[in-house]
């Protein structure tokens, strides 16, 4: 059976603005985890999730079951195994660590400069994100905020993507699937979406107690 552990790792961050994924929740005895690119429903668990009360929460419970019942498949197979590198990880570029920035007042927060003649150069302060560290000994102000960058002052290297039967899948979040107990993995053949921006089926997984969907990368 899964354990909360693992059921976290699926979440989104604790700094992503949809604060309603940041952690599990449980709608109609399910128990679901997201962050929007991967999602599982656990259905016999353990712990005490939160229980999904708002309108984001189900809706996205909604979603998720219609496409895994409706959404068609390509036939079920065991999980290759992917000698995957292990990760790589190094202190934020963003926040250098500090876990917040602020607008950086030398581009004023646009990211480039611009020249009196009407050219346009990149930032080399904050490397044109228009945001820079904001230190931990000084106060706040209007525009500080979380970083968007990375997890505890963290960053990890992306690593090369894995293919399964043509299609392109985060080695990221090959690497959770493959942790889960008796895991089945088929790709998909067509995704049904309200959202036309989806434009590549989901793959779904099957594991102990619990199925979920990955969304395929396009490189």
């Amino acid at each position: 059976m899964i354990t909360q552990a693992q059921l976290e790792q699926f979440t989104a961050s604790k700094n992503d603005i949809r604060t309603y994924f940041r952690t599990p929740f449980q709608v109609n005895g399910h128990v679901f985890a997201t962050n929007g690119h991967i999602a599982i429903v656990v259905h016999k668990f353990d712990g005490q999730p939160r229980i999904g009360e708002g309108k984001n929460e189900k809706t996205a419970a909604a979603r998720l079951s219609k496409w895994l019942k409706e959404n068609q498949f390509n036939p079920a197979n065991p999980l290759p195994e992917f000698n995957l590198p292990p990760k790589v990880t190094h202190t934020c570029t963003c926040c250098k660590g500090e876990l917040k920035t602020k607008e950086c007042q030398h581009c004023e927060g646009e990211g480039d400069l611009y020249t009196s003649h009407g050219h346009v150069r990149e930032c080399t302060v904050c490397n044109r994100t228009g945001r820079v560290p904001h230190p931990k000994d000084e106060p706040e102000t209007d525009d500080t905020a979380p970083c968007y960058c990375c997890n505890d002052g963290i960053e990890t290297e992306e690593r090369d993507p894995v293919y399964i039967e043509g299609q392109c899948f985060s080695a990221d979040y090959i690497e959770l699937i493959q942790a889960l107990p008796n895991v089945l993995f088929a790709t998909g053949i067509t995704q049904l979406s309200d959202k036309p921006s989806y434009d590549l089926p989901a793959a779904k997984f099957t594991f102990d107690g619990g199925e979920g969907l990955l969304m395929p990368r396009t490189k």
